[in-house]
């Protein structure tokens, strides 16, 4: 992640200025894997237990699946889930998703005996259950895993209230720790975070990549542009990123992505996708990610240093996802070289969450990338990456 020392020669200031160059809000954390939903593959009438009682327990009524096939919507079952995969998370260098997970219950048992005693009636027994895990990266994709586990519960309880739905969940929880503790999941993981990005730059790219569209795009004025830019969200905060081509290509910079190979986009319209990191040049602090971006309105690219005075605007999702789509304005202060980079400097107003979203001219071309700012004083000093710094880095030429 690089951060961009104080001063650029502004000795006047007498305040000590800190700089802020990864410009993302954090969130909650969430966790690794996530539940999507449990079905059940229990046929109508299919037995899968019994509850007995009396003194010897010898009067036995059977358990028969009635329930419906399409899901379970007790939250109990997330929450034991996620529980699961966050402590997976704690303790496994895996990859940061986020994952998709779906759980199927294959087979189910419960055995009860409801015993009268002094102090009422006391339930005793087990519970278990078979389900088969599926771990995708991205909807629709192959998946990285299908593992089956198996969870059993001891019954030990005064009272028979909730009796059959507390062991069903506790079965349920340990087939989640069973999968938690496999060592296919956690190859599986492992193998997706060692699956880094491309790194880009001149001596390390293969072939140029053309982002289709980009040279025929018609601008759209500043705030007609808020619907091409996201929200982009990784395991340890948010950012911002915009559309770049036809075909779904997304800038952003690199410390939005982070080591992420797949990160989640929000466009403006609430309508989020995952997106996976193609390219990404930890130096210049750029990233390339591709989403699905069919319908969506690239914003133009215009390789051109703006002359210091110029009018200029910033989109982007400033501190929480509430203020996404927020459009500032301001001018260009000056152009900047700080260790053989280029620098766009201007008092338009961003904070954290504005990094990876555009730098537009009065026409909505962008031609800049918002990187890092200064904090600790009352005049908005903040930095914007060059578009033509941006396609070197990357190495991307503009399609017609």
């Amino acid at each position: 992640m690089r951060k961009i020392a104080p001063g650029f020669g502004l000795l006047a200031l007498a305040v000590s200025l800190a700089v802020w160059a990864p410009a993302m809000a954090a969130p909650a954390p969430h966790p690794v894997l996530t539940l999507e939903n449990v079905t059940v593959g229990l046929r109508r009438d299919e037995a899968w237990g019994g509850i007995s009682s009396g003194p010897d327990c010898s009067i036995r009524q059977p358990l028969v699946w009635r329930g419906p096939r399409s899901g379970i919507g007790d939250p109990a079952y997330v929450e034991a889930f996620q529980t699961q995969s966050q402590n997976l998370k704690a303790t496994e260098k895996v990859g940061s998703g986020p994952y998709q997970v779906t759980a199927r219950i294959t087979a189910m048992q419960v055995e009860a005996c409801l015993k009268p005693g002094a102090e009422g009636i006391s339930a005793s027994g087990k519970a278990g259950m078979d389900v088969a895990w599926r771990i995708v990266s991205d909807p629709g994709a192959p998946p990285l895993a299908e593992i089956s586990t198996h969870g059993a519960a001891p019954i030990d309880q005064a009272g028979q209230k909730d009796m059959v739905r507390t062991a069903l969940r506790m079965a349920f929880t340990e087939s989640a720790r069973a999968l938690f503790a496999d060592p296919a999941l956690i190859a599986a993981l492992r193998t997706t975070a060692a699956a880094s990005p491309m790194a880009a730059g001149p001596k390390d790219q293969a072939a140029a990549l053309t982002l289709a569209g980009a040279a025929s795009i018609r601008p759209r004025l500043p705030p007609k542009s808020i619907d091409s830019v996201v929200a982009i969200f990784n395991a340890q905060g948010m950012g911002s990123g915009f559309l770049a081509s036809s075909d779904g290509l997304v800038l952003t910079n690199a410390h939005v992505v982070g080591k992420d190979p797949v990160v989640k986009v929000r466009w403006s319209d609430g309508v989020e996708a995952q997106a996976r990191v193609l390219r990404i040049d930890p130096r210049v602090d750029v990233a390339l990610v591709q989403v699905a971006g069919a319908g969506r309105h690239p914003l133009p690219l215009k390789a051109r240093l703006p002359e210091p005075g110029e009018t200029v605007f910033a989109i982007g999702t400033p501190l929480e996802i509430d203020l996404q789509g927020t459009l500032s304005r301001g001018i260009v202060s000056a152009i900047r070289h700080r260790d053989g980079e280029l620098l766009i400097q201007s008092d338009v107003s961003i904070a954290h969450g504005n990094s990876g979203g555009p730098l537009l001219d009065e026409k909505g071309n962008v031609i800049g990338m918002t990187v890092s700012g200064l904090e600790n004083t009352t005049a908005n000093l903040n930095f914007f990456i060059p578009v033509a710094e941006i396609l070197k880095a990357l190495n991307l030429k503009l399609g017609g």
